[in-house]
């Protein structure tokens, strides 16, 4: 059973990993926020007091954290919305065969250890882009793999027999 992932085990290791994601990725929401309203606040301090090119560092540096700030939220609010699922410990389980690679680290073309592989449901024949990291076991083209994962984040892990 060593090196195997049971359905237990897989939603253990699911829960884990989305809940150091979704704590990473609040943390980084906050400091893009507090960056923007600090750097907001020294510019309506300073503004009429600086150089002209201080002041367009200012700007810059308003629309850079603004926009770092929209993205962030946006992939936050997919991992919010995915808690609701795991408070139930309720995630969809999958069957189907890895078709490609979207992202993958690995050696060769035909293999990847962390990677967000395309599946081809075997029931209705639909193809989804999971993303699996960390896993210890090789996915492999054209295997069949079954799956549990969220949603909205896509986090997922391999189920084992």
């Amino acid at each position: 059973m060593e090196g195997k992932t049971t359905m237990i085990n897989a939603k253990s290791i699911l829960l884990d990993r989305f809940n150091q994601e979704y704590w990473i990725f609040l943390i980084l929401l906050l400091i893009s926020l507090i960056t923007l309203v600090s750097v907001f606040a020294l510019c309506l301090i300073k503004y009429n007091n600086v150089p002209r090119t201080i002041k367009i560092a200012f700007v810059f540096c308003i629309l850079l954290f603004l926009c770092l700030t929209i993205m962030l939220g946006h992939i936050f609010s997919k991992y919010h919305r995915d808690r609701e699922y795991l408070k139930n410990f309720d995630v969809i389980t999958v069957a189907g065969e890895v078709i490609d690679f979207a992202i993958s680290t690995s050696e060769d073309e035909l293999t990847a250890t962390k990677s967000w592989p395309i599946i081809r449901i075997n029931d209705s024949n639909e193809q989804i882009t999971l993303g699996i990291v960390n896993s210890e076991e090789i996915l492999e083209i054209n295997q069949q793999y079954t799956f549990i994962y969220l949603p909205n984040t896509r986090v997922a892990e391999i189920v084992r027999d």
